[in-house]
């Protein structure tokens, strides 16, 4: 620091002594303009005083002139007014002459004869004025005023030009002086710095310029002054650290790029679902990771349930363990972060990892990062980065890793609130209309389905699913009368029925989350010819997500049973909206969709199926019951198919205390065991007959497993917090009537063409049920 405060001083002595030269001639040039200032002034209160002189003069001969005693009376009063300001006047002047202090440099003339004019107006002037005024005579008086004005007054005027001109000239003078100085100065000082400052300096610009140029190798040597030598170490020093410190920069910066680019595309992301996939695939990519995976919080409990992954996962999260509670599987990086609410990182061979160690190591994964998803004080649960690297998370991975997990919890619980709220509005349209309940999940459904086969993006196709449920939220406003009305309308009550697309907008409200919500409700009942309602608009006119539900809601409409129409099959209504009936025709629909519709119509009838076998899992005192119009007519399926719906009501009575990570929970174990001697049944059955479609049927069974899997993960998310158990119930139930009606029955025909016979799986059947 020694050089660079001597650096420092030196150029401020010279800077001040620079100045300093500089700003004496300054102070004079300042000093020459006000007192060139003060002589104008002065110019033109003496020109002031000889015309004031001249007014006088004129009013000594009026009041001479003057016959009548009150035209007297009047002039003698303006006369004495022009006296006083005449005196004002020469007070002013008198002032001026004693501001200028440069009256030795040139105003001694100026000074004389203002003293001179003082005098005589004093002495002589003033005196034979106020007489004249009193004794109206002045031809004589007249004269002397005559000979003041044209000897005195014109004469100071005369010296203060004369003077304010010699001033001036000074004033160029020293404007010259000044001009030739700074140059003179500025060109001492160029030399000074080029030869001390500049080269030395050039040396490490030309350094700075090899480093920018990424020669960061480069070295800058400075034998002459002290101080300069400081800098060039000091340089040299930070070109080291540059170029340790240039390869992480980069990388940081790129992953910051990508990180805002994440950011982003995680703010359109439909449902929560797809958000919490979307945030495990982009953290993966985004950092370069052998896996990524996200678990949640369950209401209640200590417990950390993994629901979404991405990279080499292979089995490593099916099995695991892992609480948030300050105990052995509490105590690994997922635990620890969210307990603390601080990111944890730890390599594989910790201490604290021993419970995960081995099945991580197979993976080839050596270090973790776990990131509290926090939203204000509120920790939804852990992104967890796994890195095939050790010691791959440094302090500033981890900052742009945490910045990546606050948007992603922000995105995680604000996509929670919508749902939330929209299911909540949703389930108020059901109040004055019973079908709706059904009706509003079934047109999700559908729209969905619809937008996957057009090939929209999955965020379209994840909101469509839950905004379109609100399409006839603003029945609510709808009297429950009309809803319920078991004939036709007339046309003022379907008038008032058509107003529940305006309602449903303004239910909903203007926030931009829901812009498609409100455009399905307002625009749902549109055609694509123009004759719907409520705008009668046409073609691209009518947003696309409106297009698609209006298709929807038309199906499912045709489908169920209204008080005022008895439901039609699956056949005739696909007729009537490809072929049309008179009331419903093909150009009232979006051609497009329209042709997405014909090419998947029977995954409607399979899906609108489900929904609607439901009821015959007839409810008996909260209990389902499989009823004959579900058997397959092999009985050891059917009695397995009975017991399966017997601890489905098991499954439904422990659901307040159902902790889905919790394996010894009897039911839930003989749930699992049960199903899969069920699956392994049926397999046995398709081995042993050489049945065809074989493989379908195993994928079915297979994908149930993986269903189970998920609806444990996804059902405490607080979405459907107050029906969770209804919800497990309706979700396994309508797996399994879908799959006795296709895959089993289709089993079961095949199977009954060989006369197929109790006896084949008897002794299968008693080792199953003995569980």
């Amino acid at each position: 620091m020694t050089g660079l405060k001597m650096l420092t001083g030196r150029y401020f002595l010279l800077n001040a002594f620079t100045i300093s030269l500089l700003a004496i001639p300054l102070f004079f040039s300042l000093k020459i303009t006000s007192s060139i200032h003060n002589d104008a002034r002065m110019i033109n209160m003496a020109g002031s005083l000889r015309y004031r002189a001249f007014e006088m003069a004129l009013d000594v001969r009026r009041l001479h002139d003057a016959r009548d005693l009150a035209e007297r009376q009047q002039i003698r009063n303006e006369f004495l007014q022009r006296i006083n300001r005449f005196e004002r006047t020469l007070a002013v002047v008198r002032s001026s002459v004693s501001y200028d202090d440069l009256t030795w440099l040139a105003g001694k003339d100026t000074v004389r004869t203002f003293r001179q004019v003082e005098a005589r107006w004093s002495h002589g002037i003033k005196p034979s004025l106020l007489a004249a005024a009193q004794q109206n005579s002045g031809q004589r008086l007249h004269v002397s005023v005559d000979d003041f004005v044209h000897h005195d007054i014109d004469s100071l005027v005369g010296n203060l030009e004369r003077e304010a001109g010699k001033k001036e000239s000074y004033f160029k003078q020293l404007l010259n002086f000044m001009l030739v100085g700074a140059i003179l100065v500025t060109f001492l000082f160029y030399r000074y710095v080029r030869n001390r400052v500049l080269q030395p300096v050039q040396l490490l610009n030309e350094a700075a310029l090899q480093v920018t140029g990424g020669n960061l190798s480069h070295r800058v040597i400075v034998n002459d002054h002290s101080e300069l030598r400081f800098l060039s170490g000091t340089f040299n020093s930070m070109t080291d650290s540059l170029s340790q410190s240039f390869e992480e920069l980069k990388r940081t910066n790129l992953e910051l790029i990508s990180l805002c680019d994440a950011s982003n595309k995680l703010n359109t992301i439909g449902s929560s679902e797809n958000i919490y996939n979307n945030i495990c695939e982009t953290a993966h990519s985004l950092f370069d990771l052998r896996m990524a995976w996200i678990g949640l919080i369950q209401p209640g409990s200590i417990h950390v349930e993994p629901i979404a992954s991405s990279g080499d996962d292979t089995g490593y999260l099916a099995n695991m363990k892992i609480s948030w509670g300050d105990e052995k599987i509490g105590r690994g990086p997922a635990g620890t972060a969210i307990r603390t609410q601080v990111p944890c990182c730890m390599d594989v061979d910790a201490e604290e990892f021993a419970p995960w160690s081995v099945e991580a190591t197979k993976r080839g994964m050596r270090s973790f990062l776990g990131l509290p998803l926090l939203v204000g004080n509120h920790c939804l649960g852990v992104l967890v980065l796994c890195s095939s690297e050790p010691g791959y998370f440094n302090d500033s991975r981890i900052q742009v890793c945490r910045i990546f997990a606050n948007n992603a919890a922000s995105v995680c619980e604000n996509s929670q609130l919508v749902e939330n709220m929209v299911f909540a509005l949703a389930r108020s349209s059901e109040v004055n209309d019973g079908a709706t309940g059904a009706h509003i999940r079934r047109v999700g459904d559908f729209s969905a389905l619809l937008a996957g086969e057009m090939g929209l993006d999955e965020a379209f196709v994840g909101t469509i699913r839950i905004q379109s449920t609100l399409h006839d939220v603003g029945k609510v406003h709808s009297p429950a009368a009309l809803l319920g009305k078991p004939g036709r309308l007339t046309d003022a009550e379907y008038n008032i029925i058509k107003n529940h697309a305006i309602y449903g907008a303004d239910i909903i409200g203007r926030h931009p989350w829901l812009d498609m919500a409100r455009n399905i409700a307002v625009f749902h009942h549109e055609r694509w010819d123009g004759s719907g309602y409520p705008f009668g608009l046409q073609q691209a006119d009518i947003p696309l997500e409106s297009r698609i539900v209006a298709l929807a809601d038309q199906y499912d409409a045709l489908r169920s049973l209204r008080p005022y129409k008895q439901p039609l099959s699956h056949h005739e209504v696909c007729r009537i909206i490809l072929e049309g009936d008179g009331r419903t025709d093909p150009t009232h629909f979006d051609p497009e969709v329209l042709e997405a519709f014909r090419r998947i119509h029977h995954r409607f009838g399979l899906l609108y199926d489900s929904y609607e076998d439901a009821s015959q899992l007839e409810i008996a005192e909260s209990k389902f019951v499989i009823t004959p119009g579900l058997m397959t007519g092999i009985p050891e399926i059917d009695e397995q198919h009975i017991q399966i719906a017997e601890l489905l009501n098991n499954l439904q009575a422990s659901s307040t205390v159902w902790d889905p990570d919790d394996d010894n929970s009897e039911v839930i174990k003989i749930f699992h065991e049960y199903i899969e001697q069920h699956f392994q049944l049926e397999e046995r059955f398709m081995s042993e007959y050489d049945y065809p479609f074989i493989q379908a049927h195993v994928a079915s069974h297979q994908n149930f497993v993986n269903e189970f899997k998920i609806m444990k993960r996804r059902y405490y998310k607080n979405i459907f917090d107050d029906y969770i158990g209804e919800q497990i119930k309706f979700q396994l139930s309508r797996w399994l009537i879908d799959h006795i009606r296709n895959d089993d029955r289709a089993l079961a025909d095949y199977l009954k063409t060989f006369s197929f016979s109790d006896c084949h799986a008897g002794s299968f059947l008693r080792s199953a049920t003995a569980v």
